[in-house]
């Protein structure tokens, strides 16, 4: 509640308290040491989970069994029988929507006894008659606990319980899930940084910033979250410390532009269409690509670029579509095309600023590109082809032996040639370029990660430089270009892009693309300047890092302590309202717990 208050810089708000305790949820909480079994948590916890589910199934109470992770539940799912199956379900985020739907009809329908998911279940689905909540493991915070039990027993005229059998090991699921979500200081300095460069740049005190942008720090998957959040930490951090708004940034993602080429044989239907909304830019060169042979290949682009006020165009003659179907509206052949069935493409605005002389920052690409290659080549002829990532850090740098990168450079170089697969797959081949080695868990020791490379981790180097060579920058050290790409998919060059900004040798600005741009307007850019090249510390995210290692104190002591059910609803009542003392002194009673 305090949290909350601060956040929303709320003055003398008026409070509406609620009652948080259940009376008639019960808790069922057994502290368990791994020890007593002789085996693996997972196995232990899977086999205990099981015959709850199989015993309540049996009896016709309903149970509700949460997993930190999908994992978890298929490990459960995949032993039950196939009669099992049928009154026994599962759900989380990435299953097969048809699964998902058939699901959660049967589980309002009462068709299912049990069923074993993430937290990704519960949002919008109701049952007055569950009788037991059972959780794998803790799946985040004590909040995120209470609500996930306050699905049961919903009909006060029955008697809900709230099952765990926690093993001190448990805590990491927890950590793991905060470490998930959270960003670290290296990432909000290089925000900084790339606010400083972009400005260096334009000159400008407003801009508008696409998340693009930054994909070198972030997943693709949460790069808009990710961006947003972390320019709005940043410029809280900076009003707390100088008293005033350093920079401003407004929140709201806006697509106020997109660029569109134009066929020839398209331009008078595209001026009578939309012409007052949109800018020439111009016809672009024709680009040229060295091949590995020596000989070159001419790409020709066709068309006129232009910049169009995709929002404006929207409002005044489209709102009768969402703005996302408008977005692919435009580039779909029945919106505009001539006889020969060209319509408008999407193009993106590519600039680049280098820090180093062409030539010297190409070197550099190379000798990396050599010493990862010859790296990636000793492991793949190795008996044992998989690595971590501490021992590529030590070999990558002593292949370089000068311009050595950092743990932080070298995590988001392994990241950017990391393919994404389905975690259970044993091994799936990459058909890219640049994607050329895959992120598994270690099978002695799970809890750590390992690497194994793909067959085509050799055409890395020739893929990069024949990138590079495309990005030959103007006389001021700079590279623009209007690139074609798809909308579901980025451009062509981005990896090389990554690759710069990861070894600071340059920095790119991405505009109109399908990622919608974020407004900064920077009120002290000499300020901005020096925290981005000094040591700065974001104590905004020093907070929240602290915050949660209080959160998982807390936990641990609420599931370690022999409580009994009254004591447990005050502990949680006092979490709630942030009564700090009082929770400072259950986790100060260790002779209880």
């Amino acid at each position: 509640m305090n949290d909350t208050i601060a956040e929303l810089d709320l003055s003398n708000p008026i409070l509406h308290l609620g009652n948080v305790k259940r009376k008639n949820i019960k808790f069922d909480i057994v502290c368990r040491e791994a020890e007593e079994y002789g085996e693996k948590i997972e196995n232990i916890k899977k086999n205990i989970v099981l015959e709850q589910v199989r015993e309540y199934v049996e009896k016709c109470e309903r149970i509700l069994v949460y997993c930190p992770y999908r994992i978890h539940v298929d490990s459960i799912y995949n032993e039950l029988s196939r009669d099992e199956t049928k009154v026994i379900r599962r759900y989380y985020g990435q299953l097969k929507k048809q699964e998902k739907n058939i699901t959660e009809m049967e589980y309002r329908n009462g068709q299912i006894w049990a069923l074993i998911c993430t937290k990704a279940f519960g949002m919008g689905v109701d049952r007055s008659d569950i009788q037991h909540i059972v959780h794998f493991a803790p799946t985040g915070s004590l909040s995120d606990y209470v609500q996930e039990i306050g699905r049961a027993a919903r009909d006060v005229s029955i008697e809900g319980i709230a099952h765990m059998d926690f093993f001190t090991g448990d805590m990491r699921y927890v950590r793991s899930l905060h470490g998930i979500s959270e960003m670290n200081q290296f990432q909000l300095k290089s925000i900084l940084k790339k606010i400083v460069d972009i400005y260096e740049t334009k000159k400008h005190r407003n801009m508008l910033i696409a998340p693009d942008s930054f994909s070198h720090l972030f997943k693709k998957k949460e790069l808009n979250a990710k961006v947003k959040n972390g320019l709005l930490m940043i410029a809280k951090d900076l009003k707390a410390k100088y008293g005033f708004p350093v920079i401003v940034v407004r929140p709201r993602v806006m697509l106020t532009r997109i660029f569109i080429s134009v066929p020839d044989a398209l331009q008078r239907v595209f001026d009578e269409k939309i012409g007052k909304y949109s800018k020439r830019i111009g016809k672009m060169p024709d680009r040229f690509i060295p091949n590995s042979d020596g000989t070159e290949t001419r790409v020709i682009l066709p068309g006129t670029v232009y910049s169009v006020k995709i929002g404006e165009l929207w409002e005044d003659q489209y709102s009768n579509f969402s703005f996302g179907a408008f977005k692919q509206h435009v580039f779909a052949p029945e919106f505009m095309q001539d006889e020969k069935g060209s319509h408008l493409t999407p193009r993106i605005q590519v600039n680049i600023t280098y820090h180093k002389a062409y030539d010297e920052v190409k070197k550099q690409v190379e000798d990396l590109l050599e010493a990862i290659v010859s790296v990636l080549a000793v492991h793949k002829k190795a008996d044992r082809k998989a690595f971590g990532e501490r021992e590529f850090i030590t070999e990558l740098n002593e292949k370089l032996a000068v311009n050595v990168l950092d743990r932080n450079q070298i995590g988001m170089l392994l990241d950017m040639m990391t393919v994404e697969v389905d975690e259970n797959a044993v091994f799936q081949q990459s058909k890219s370029l640049y994607k050329i080695i895959q992120k598994r868990k270690q099978q002695k020791n799970p809890e750590k990660a390992e690497y194994i490379i793909t067959n085509n981790y050799a055409r890395i180097k020739g893929s990069m430089m024949r990138m590079i060579s495309q990005c030959h920058p103007d006389e001021d050290m700079q590279y623009h270009a209007y690139l074609p790409y798809a909308l579901d998919e980025t451009i062509s060059i981005m990896p090389i892009l990554n690759l710069l900004e990861i070894m600071d040798l340059a920095s790119y600005d991405l505009k109109g693309g399908e990622n919608a741009e974020i407004f900064l307007r920077i009120n002290d850019p000499e300020k901005i300047k020096r925290l981005a090249y000094s040591n700065y510390q974001n104590e905004v995210l020093k907070e929240i890092k602290r915050k949660h290692r209080d959160s998982q104190d807390f936990m641990k002591q609420f599931f370690m302590c022999p409580m009994g059910n009254e004591k447990r609803w005050n502990f949680i009542e006092s979490y709630f309202l942030g009564r700090e003392e009082e929770l400072e002194a259950y986790l100060s009673a260790e002779n209880d717990c």
